[in-house]
């Protein structure tokens, strides 16, 4: 009930708090940091709560708070104001990903046919319950006492509610990136402030995603968006979003979200070119450049571990571009001369780990290696992982992946061939 209006609206109380942040939303007020603070933390509050009562229409009245705020431009100006916004983001998607506390055996233990109010049960929980207390009723009308066992309660009762919960978990998800991409593409070249942060959490929100086992949103257009916040940041906040955007296809690679992967790989590898292209010094130019071609391989490993289709495709584009010299660089790797250039390889390596790993855990075969005996091997069809030995590792990957490219440079080059020489023939003949 509303106290002032003895109307029914269990929602009162979270639209008055938003009307009260809307008049600091709506004020000069907001540009100061200590501001920003406290507006992150009452939206921050109000949506956990209302996420672990199991109250959507609670959720929803901030949600559209948020969302509104989101439009501001003043948001993409400031870093404060920013970071106020993708800080409550990134809470919202923690509060999603841990789902809801009340379990489907806690609705049974209740034991809602006895008590059709069940107050100890959140919002949602409580609408489960009662139709739980409605199928119980009948038995025992009929059989004079419930007969159904507790687990297939359970079973009834997580049938209900696990559709409900995974619907309104995704649908939150897609709203949180959708405000993300939203500023993103309004961002314009004097929004300097805020743009770092906005693509620094906006990757960093996806990743959580993908960590509470959420189903990933919608990615098209997202690689030129964060591309272009990179373009736009400098420093240190130009390095952050490459280096964020490189761990991301990493980790969406090992995940298999190859959509995902190859969007934040074209994020990495073109936010690395403007890098070296701003980077006086050559060793550091040097290092971006590897640090580019050590990503793609990371990536090409996870393809060619789980035998994807078309991962050589997709990293041959950066491996084999015209700024590139492939041929220079196979050289270097077959000499094993990596190590003379200086390159931070104990980083490489910790980004191989879990690739590492994966390897060492493979099963091995015997095979005959044409001596008195035979030897193990790797059991994978991959001459990449069935010779692999203790020390594999970054360099390992990107040999295999240049080889690929140069093998499969000289398969097509044939076919280039005769591509121009139908071309010139069909020329001649039009003369």
């Amino acid at each position: 009930m509303n106290p002032t209006s003895q109307v029914p609206d269990h929602l009162w109380f979270e639209r008055r708090v938003m009307e009260l942040t809307r008049t600091v939303t709506d004020s000069e007020a907001l540009r100061r940091p200590e501001v920003a603070d406290a507006l992150f933390a009452v939206w921050a509050a109000a949506l956990q709560y209302s996420w672990y009562s199991e109250d959507p229409d609670a959720v929803e009245v901030i949600l559209v708070e948020v969302e509104q705020f989101a439009h501001d431009p003043r948001v993409r100006e400031s870093e404060e104001l920013a970071g106020a916004l993708t800080n409550t983001l990134w809470v919202m998607i923690e509060a999603v990903g841990n789902g809801f506390p009340t379990t489907s055996e806690a609705i049974v233990a209740s034991e809602p046919w006895k008590d059709a109010e069940t107050p100890q049960l959140p919002w949602l929980a409580r609408e489960d319950a009662s139709e739980l207390a409605r199928q119980a009723r009948a038995e025992i009308l009929i059989a004079g006492s419930v007969i159904s066992p507790r687990w297939s309660m359970v079973a009834e009762v997580q049938a209900i509610r696990g559709p409900r919960v995974e619907a309104r978990r995704r649908t939150v998800t897609g709203r949180a990136m959708n405000i993300c991409l939203a500023q993103l593409g309004d961002v314009s070249e004097s929004d300097t402030a805020g743009v770092p942060t906005l693509a620094r959490m906006t990757i960093r929100i996806l990743l959580r995603v993908l960590h509470h086992g959420l189903a990933l949103p919608d990615l098209d257009g997202l690689a030129p968006l964060l591309t272009r916040a990179s373009y736009l940041a400098t420093g240190e906040d130009a390095q952050d979003i490459r280096s964020e955007a490189a761990r991301a296809a990493r980790v969406l690679a090992e995940a298999q979200e190859w959509v995902g992967a190859d969007a934040l790989l074209a994020v990495a590898a073109a936010s690395g070119l403007i890098a070296a292209s701003r980077e006086q010094d050559e060793q550091r130019k040097l290092v971006i450049s590897f640090d580019r071609l050590f990503t793609v391989a990371a990536v090409y490993g996870w393809g060619e571990l789980h035998q994807r289709p078309g991962r050589l495709a997709a990293a041959a584009r950066y491996v084999a571009a015209p700024y590139t010299n492939v041929d220079a660089l196979a050289g270097l790797i077959g000499q094993h001369a990596l190590f003379r250039l200086m390159l931070p390889v104990i980083t490489y390596a910790e980004w191989f780990g879990s690739l590492k790993q994966a390897v060492a855990a493979l099963p091995e075969r015997q095979v005959f290696d044409g001596g008195i005996g035979y030897s193990l091997e790797k059991d994978h069809p991959s001459s990449l992982f069935a010779r692999a030995e203790i020390m594999f590792g970054p360099d390992d990957c990107l040999e295999h992946l240049v080889a690929a490219v140069l093998t499969e440079r000289e398969a097509l080059r044939p076919r280039l061939l005769q591509v121009l020489d139908v071309v010139l023939r069909t020329r001649e003949a039009q003369r």
